[in-house]
């Protein structure tokens, strides 16, 4: 063997200053990785604990302090309502008299008082002062064009994004004060299917059941029961990526049900599905209204469903 040959072994005695040395790559040498796997370590640290953190009530209410209290956002507020000078319908105006007149144990009684909630996009105003409240058992409809807020609405009320303005309660627990206490009071539709391809429909909702905190036995009867009434009895055991549009909407449904939260949002239930479809899951909606007590909240931009369902 050479000293040309590719299997020639350099050695100290051979080659000197060329001699070629193995060394350890973990080490805090310039040439090793020591200090970028410390970093990697470090940085993940940090960034958890930014992460939870920012999922805790104490830093939402830093956030909606700070957004309050930031002079252009005053400003933008201010200005905004000195140009809101459309003129609101007769029964709006009754309805935030009646809201702001409300004393706790009235306000108590109600599934949901939202009051005042505003949210600004900088300077665009997507939800301007919203003020109603829901009763028990009441199917409430949020009618409108698409673009008109009605999302932004759901996703303050469901704790998905932070209101500029304003507040919601349940009972005596404020959606800026007790976040989670509030999340446990509501089932959520949203306006498009989240669901898990490889899961079956029974799978989805035990799964779900299981986050209400539902076992044994009344996890098996909470979900059979949201199966029927939301008539999925045949595609229950089929993976959910084999579902059609209106069998897909049916499960989300099923899913805000699960567990018998006693307020239900539903974010346009039955978009993108054909008319005998779309029957079908209003019939389950007032069937499960009536079985479960729930006072639903929905958004459409159907007068026909509105008709159809609220109250």
């Amino acid at each position: 063997m050479t000293e040309t040959s590719s299997l020639f072994k350099c050695c100290k005695d051979l080659c000197g200053k060329n001699c070629l040395q193995q060394t350890d790559l973990i080490t805090w040498d310039e040439d090793a990785c020591g200090r970028d796997i410390l970093m990697l370590y470090v940085d993940g640290l940090v960034f958890s604990l930014i992460v939870c953190f920012l999922e805790t009530v104490t830093a939402r209410r830093l956030m909606v302090y700070i957004k309050q209290h930031l002079p252009r956002r005053k400003k933008i507020m201010q200005d905004q309502e000195a140009l809101s000078n459309v003129p609101k319908d007769s029964d709006v105006i009754a309805e935030e008299e009646r809201v702001r007149s409300m004393h706790s144990d009235a306000a108590a009684d109600e599934a949901l008082v939202v009051s005042d909630l505003t949210k600004m996009f900088k300077a665009f105003c997507a939800v301007d002062h919203v003020t109603f409240s829901i009763h028990q058992e009441e199917c409430f409809g949020l009618l409108g064009v698409n673009g008109a807020g009605k999302t932004t609405t759901f996703k303050m009320l469901t704790g998905d994004c932070i209101p500029s303005d304003g507040n919601a309660f349940i009972k005596e627990y404020s959606l800026k004060e007790n976040l989670e206490e509030f999340q446990a009071f509501i089932g959520y539709c949203p306006q498009f299917d989240a669901l898990i391809d490889r899961l079956t429909g029974r799978e989805m909702l035990e799964l779900f059941a299981y986050l209400r905190g539902l076992s044994g036995q009344d996890l098996v009867e909470a979900v059979n029961m949201v199966i029927k009434l939301t008539d999925l009895s045949e595609h229950a055991d089929k993976q959910t990526q084999f579902y059609s549009g209106g069998t897909k909407r049916k499960l989300s449904i099923g899913i805000a049900l699960i567990g018998s939260p006693p307020l239900i949002f539903l974010d346009e239930p039955t978009a993108g599905v054909d008319p005998v479809s779309r029957r079908k899951i209003w019939a389950a909606l007032s069937q499960a209204r009536t079985k479960t007590g729930a006072a639903v909240i929905l958004t459409t931009h159907s007068m026909e469903e509105c008709e159809a369902l609220c109250s």
